[in-house]
């Protein structure tokens, strides 16, 4: 006869982090379907399938959910740009690919950052954190760029530092999914590699 083991309950903090990030998970989604302003808590509740008193358990507020959100979104990209470049011998492509992907698979995430940073920018408190948030994407691409570096001539890699690098290529990727997003035909997927190529192996 054959028992199967028994199942361990969780925690209650197990319990805890896991509707704290279905909440997270949820306010992503509705933020950037909706817009941090158009949005409620009772939306975001809904869509986490809990209630609105277990939302306020965690967050006191939407502007402490919006932030929470902030502090997970973007080092989800960072990470994301981290493994797709890690142990590659061409990261200018690597970076480009992921670049792509998200563009087409996770929108969303665009429509997010350009709500995260309408909201930060007119806020003393937020802006600071939204920028440090930024800083740490602008440091991934640095550290591709870096690894880029090899493929370059030595004029190349004194024309810029490679923070001021990042930022523009950073940049590059914002404007060039934000134009993909709305209209897919004027942006083709490999622009953003063809761009990348021009500021990091000439």
């Amino acid at each position: 006869m054959h028992y199967d083991a028994p199942v361990t309950p969780r925690t209650q903090a197990q319990r805890r982090e896991s509707t704290r990030a279905k909440l997270l998970d949820a306010a992503l989604e509705v933020f950037a379907e909706r817009g941090f302003h158009a949005a409620s808590v009772d939306q975001v509740a809904r869509a986490a399938g809990v209630s609105t008193g277990a939302l306020y358990k965690h967050f006191d507020s939407k502007a402490a959910l919006f932030l929470g959100v902030l502090h997970e979104a973007i080092p989800r990209w960072v990470d994301s740009y981290a493994k797709a470049i890690e142990g590659t011998n061409n990261p200018v492509k690597a970076m480009a690919g992921q670049w792509a992907w998200l563009a087409d698979n996770l929108p969303q995430g665009w429509l997010l950052l350009l709500d995260m940073w309408a909201v930060a920018v007119r806020d003393d408190d937020l802006r600071p954190q939204f920028a440090q948030r930024y800083d740490e994407l602008r440091a991934a691409v640095a550290r591709a760029s870096k690894q880029a570096a090899d493929a370059r001539s030595a004029k190349a890699r004194r024309r810029l530092p490679a923070d001021q690098l990042a930022t523009l290529v950073v940049a590059l990727g914002d404007g060039l999914a934000i134009q993909r997003i709305a209209d897919p035909g004027a942006v083709p997927a490999d622009l953003f590699a063809k761009a990348l190529r021009l500021l990091l192996e000439e």
